[in-house]
């Protein structure tokens, strides 16, 4: 089964403005990406290991806006 991730704050705690959705089959990449977005004010981080688990993210957030 896959892994997904969810986050509404980042690591320092501050509310989000933007949400981003990392999708890649790479546990190192994702992981490292993740970490590193965390860490910006205003980002909140959700990750999949796959299509089918970003499309289940993207989904359980209510849907995706392109603006």
């Amino acid at each position: 089964m896959g892994r997904t991730s969810k986050e509404t704050m980042n690591d320092n705690g501050n509310d989000t403005d933007l949400s981003v959705l990392i999708a890649d089959d790479h546990q190192l990449v994702r992981e490292t990406l993740a970490l590193f977005l965390r860490m910006q004010p205003g980002l909140s981080v959700a990750a999949a290991d796959s299509l089918d688990n970003a499309l289940q993210c993207i989904e359980s957030a209510g849907g995706w806006n392109s603006r």
